[in-house]
């Protein structure tokens, strides 16, 4: 009877390979699997670019419209990070930086107008990315409202 309960008991040791469909449970994914709900997938295009504006506010002291913003897609030392804020009559300001390249993207920086040059009004402010490669098309963000008192 000993040994029949060895047997038994090595049995339920088995080792079981799970198959490719099976279910891995909770915990992380082998390299090779990814995991997605179906209808959840989304596109990450590995070569998309777009310019992100992170701020575009006047300063507490009210002395400035700070601009600050990055690109994704892109990095890269010394291209041109431009911030552009456009009045509703059309009038544009800029104020240039360098781009700098980070872990992940190219970081433009903190730029500031100076609110005395801006007449009380809303201004659309955007970020456009001009890349080291003078014949890259131009990168641009979307547009943000700002209120210069």
């Amino acid at each position: 009877m000993g040994a029949t309960l060895a047997l038994l008991l090595l049995a339920g040791c088995a080792v079981h390979e799970p198959d490719d469909n099976a279910s891995l449970g909770p915990g992380p994914l082998p390299s090779n699997q990814t995991s997605a709900s179906p209808g959840t997938e989304t596109e990450t295009p590995e070569d998309s670019t777009d310019a992100v504006l992170v701020l575009a506010s006047v300063d507490v002291d009210g002395a400035n419209v700070s601009l600050s913003g990055y690109v994704n897609g892109i990095i890269e030392d010394g291209g041109s990070c431009t911030y552009e804020l456009t009045s509703e009559e059309g009038t544009i300001e800029k104020v240039e930086r360098a781009g700098a390249a980070d872990r992940s993207t190219t970081s433009c920086g903190v730029g500031q107008i100076p609110v005395e040059k801006l007449p009380s009004g809303t201004w659309t402010a955007r970020l456009v990315y001009q890349p080291v490669d003078g014949s890259a098309k131009p990168v641009t963000s979307a547009p943000e409202s700002v209120e210069v008192p």
